[in-house]
């Protein structure tokens, strides 16, 4: 049985100093440790049912028929996680006349030690490549890929510091500007030693591989690769110094400013606008798939096996276990995401311009224009993608109309899923110009590396008002936006998820054109007659409405018409009009199928990602709750109910065009759900 034993932990200590009425000052301390520990459920080995593959969790191994059945997780077969998170800051702030000063900064520490059999279980992956159907390419045992490496190891550490200096200034009774600056250098993450052993940062270069460098900590590397000493000390062999392959920044300064003015001196209108830069901070976890290659794991994508034996025509055959620290390996086929040198913290752009009006009573409506603009998202490039090849685009490769020679080997057809990796870009270089190198290029398939070239934009009108009407609160927003951005993935980047970042450009996957929010609470008044009071008053209702547009999906083929190894690829839209049935039923067919089509052999699908709107949604939720006092105690009694008119909210359709469920509304949201809560106050 599965079995997860998670922890948190939290220590938080500030203290604060009153030196004068005008001059005070705050210093905090802040602690979090995680500890993950996971084990998957366990049901048979790949051995057990006549799968000639090794897994490193016995019972335990991913199996995937794209559209019709999964069984097998990698990220939570066996995985333990130590992580800490260290914060030290401290504040000053001083008034001195029509001026409120703010000087402080802030100084963190993480690391993490991740140990994660994600790839050493394998993955076998079925898609629709063969007959058209995956369930039909499953009962032949034509297997699509098959992904391994050793258990993984992630350990860096990094450090951030932020100082800061900001000034709120009173011009007069009506105007107030605040302005400041944030210096905050990017110090890159440091890899530490962990229990697998290795230093796991690299470099690559196309320009190093095509001369034909080669690595002096690991001389049997492909050319152009380059790695730190594998040494916790630094000491020994090194193509680089330090631990982190990227380089540091200390010229990063964020400025902001804004303003807060009162244009009819009345204190009942009011007008806000800000800009301001920021400089994110990257997520430690991104970097997992990064480190988990060869020579220390060796993550390979094999192509040409079989259901019964995924490693069918590998050189050797199935290359694990092995232990990197005896032997380091590189494999035929593996796959790298090493790191840009220039690569730089995302940076985001803000700006809002707000109206804020108070009317009769107590009510206040407000419209907001919020912008953003964010550069030098973090993503995937790669620079080694396979090539579909023609007789117009590599006229000497070809002997015939559809067939060609690839490293003397005649391929008919001359593109196939059998030969992706010869057809890569490096590996055609080798072959057309250096043929020595061509032993280099065949010990690695992907090369996808972090690069920070990425955008995103953001547009958003905010509408919203507040109020109340005999003891009920009301408070409801709208909010009419776009969101665009480069197709970056999200979380841990994966080869297979590289896409092309200017053709990819689309909606994001958070967009909603339209949002409105209702919240409603009324509380019941005290009553003069005891009896009354203790019946009807210190109940409390509150309601809560949500609609939202539809989100953006991505129509998939289902397959790999490209035959290029990329996952996702998209479909061709054939008509205008891509819906059929829009009334949202149980069974009912969203999707028209004959709107879409695979794309020929060799292109990707004119759809961009995220370019296809699912189906609108709404919830509604309410709760009653009552407060009973007991001289100095209270009790508070809760009745929470989700959808409380069991109303059937379809979930979006299947959206993979080889699936046999594509485009029809098979799942509902949750129905009905009540609970019932207390809490007893002393």
């Amino acid at each position: 049985a599965a079995r997860f034993h998670d922890k948190a932990h939290s220590a938080v200590l500030g203290h604060t100093w009153v030196i004068n009425p005008t001059t005070l000052a705050s210093s905090r301390f802040a602690y979090n440790r995680i500890t993950v520990n996971k084990l998957g459920s366990r049901f048979f080995s790949p051995e057990d049912v006549g799968i000639a593959q090794c897994t490193s969790v016995p019972g335990h191994f991913p199996l995937t028929v794209a559209g019709n059945f999964t069984f097998g997780w990698g990220p939570l077969a066996l995985r333990t996680v130590d992580q800490n998170a260290y914060q030290v800051g401290h504040d000053v702030t001083l008034v001195r006349g029509a001026h409120q000063f703010a000087v402080g900064g802030t100084w963190s520490y993480d690391d993490v030690v991740s140990l994660a059999h994600s790839r050493g279980v394998g993955g076998l992956s079925i898609t629709a490549n063969n007959t058209g159907n995956a369930l039909g390419d499953f009962m032949l045992g034509r297997l699509t890929e098959m992904r391994q490496s050793m258990p993984s190891t992630n350990s860096p550490s990094q450090q951030y510091i932020g100082i800061y200096a900001q000034d709120t200034w009173r011009m007069n009774d009506r105007l107030t500007l605040n302005y400041g600056v944030r210096w905050e250098p990017f110090l890159p993450f440091v890899w530490r030693e962990n229990p697998y052993g290795g230093i796991r940062v690299y470099n690559f270069d196309v320009d190093a591989f095509k001369a034909g460098r080669k690595s002096v900590v690991f001389p049997t590397a492909p050319a152009g690769f380059t790695y730190p000493s594998q040494n916790a000390a630094g000491t020994g062999p090194a193509d680089f110094e330090g631990h982190s392959a990227v380089q540091k920044r200390l010229n990063k300064w964020a400025p902001r400013i804004g303003m807060g003015w009162d244009p009819t001196g009345s204190a009942r209108t009011a007008l806000r606008a800000s800009y301001g830069i920021a400089h994110d901070a990257v997520a430690l976890e991104g970097l997992l798939n990064s480190n988990n290659v060869s020579p220390w794991a060796g993550d390979t994508i094999h192509r040409t096996g079989t259901l019964d034996n995924p490693w069918l025509g590998l050189a050797g055959g199935n290359p694990f276990p092995f232990d990197w620290q005896v032997t380091p390996k590189f494999l035929p086929g593996s796959v790298f995401i090493p790191f840009d040198e220039e690569l730089d913290t995302p940076l985001v752009q803000s700006w809002n311009a707000t109206v804020e009006q108070q009317l009769a009573g107590a009510w206040l409506a407000s419209a907001s224009y919020i912008g953003t603009r964010s550069t030098r998202l973090w993503n995937t490039t790669a620079v080694n993608g396979a090539v579909f090849l023609t007789p117009q685009s590599h006229a000497s490769l070809f002997t015939g109309p559809d067939a060609c020679v690839l490293e003397g080997v005649r391929y008919s057809p001359c593109n196939s899923t059998a030969n992706i990796n010869q057809r890569r870009e490096l590996r055609l270089w080798a072959a057309q110009n250096n043929p020595a190198l061509l032993a280099d290029a065949a010990l690695f398939a992907n090369i996808d590396e972090f690069r920070s070239d990425s955008t995103a934009n953001y547009h958003g009108l905010l509408l919203s008002g507040r109020g109340s009407i005999h003891r009920v609160n009301l408070d409801a927003n709208y909010t009419l936006s776009r969101c665009r951005s480069d197709r970056v993935a999200p979380g841990i980047p994966n080869p297979n998820e590289t896409f092309h970042r200017d053709r990819d450009r689309s909606y994001c996957q958070s967009d909603r054109r339209h949002v409105f929010n209702l919240a409603v609470v009324a509380t019941a008044p005290e009553f003069e007659n005891r009896v009354w009071n203790a019946v009807g008053s210190d109940w409390r209702f509150s309601a809560l409405y949500r609609a939202s547009s539809a989100a953006p999906l991505t129509i998939t083929s289902g397959a790999d018409r490209a035959l290029t190894g990329l996952g996702g690829q998209t479909a061709d839209q054939v008509l205008d009009d891509v819906f059929q049935d829009r009334s949202g039923n149980l069974n009912t067919q969203y999707f028209d199928r004959a709107a879409f089509a695979l794309p020929a052999f060799g292109t990707y699908g004119n759809l961009a990602p995220f370019s296809i709107r699912g189906l609108s949604t709404w919830s509604l939720d309410v709760a009653l709750s009552r407060i009973f006092s007991i001289g100095s105690h209270r009790i508070e009694a809760r009745w929470e109910v989700f959808n409380p008119l069991n109303a059937a909210i379809p979930n979006d359709p299947a959206t993979a065009l080889s699936s046999p469920t594509f485009g029809r509304i098979t799942t509902m949201r949750d129905p009905r759900i009540m609970q019932f809560a207390a809490k007893y106050v002393f």
